[in-house]
């Protein structure tokens, strides 16, 4: 039943194959792809933009590659004329996390 509610609310799809695994271990990119989804963000790496952050390990043909752009880069968007996908618009810049983790762990201290 709950996997049906999942399908019909555009969440998950299953494997290529058809099939559902709940028992199966569930990987970082298929997390990013049911986030985004549940979150109605619809990357496409059409509308990407060039300066972004990108990864050796996630290919451009990869099925997920998308998502991990989605999930790696801060970025302002539009819709697209259907409202559906998103057309990235301006970069957001790289935040240094060591620094923002050092300066809330002195000011927490």
């Amino acid at each position: 039943k709950d996997i049906t509610r999942a399908v019909q609310a555009g969440w998950i799809a299953g494997y290529p194959d058809g099939t559902f695994r709940p028992g199966a271990y569930i990987t970082r990119a298929e997390v990013m792809t049911v986030v985004h989804r549940m979150l109605d963000r619809v990357p496409d790496k059409d509308h990407l933009l060039p300066d972004m952050v990108v990864w050796p390990d996630n290919p451009e043909t990869a099925w997920y590659y998308e998502d991990v752009q989605e999930a790696t880069n801060g970025h302002d968007y539009e819709r697209d004329e259907l409202g559906i996908m998103e057309i990235w618009t301006a970069l957001e810049p790289v935040r240094d996390w060591a620094a923002l983790e050092t300066a809330w762990a002195n000011a927490n201290s």
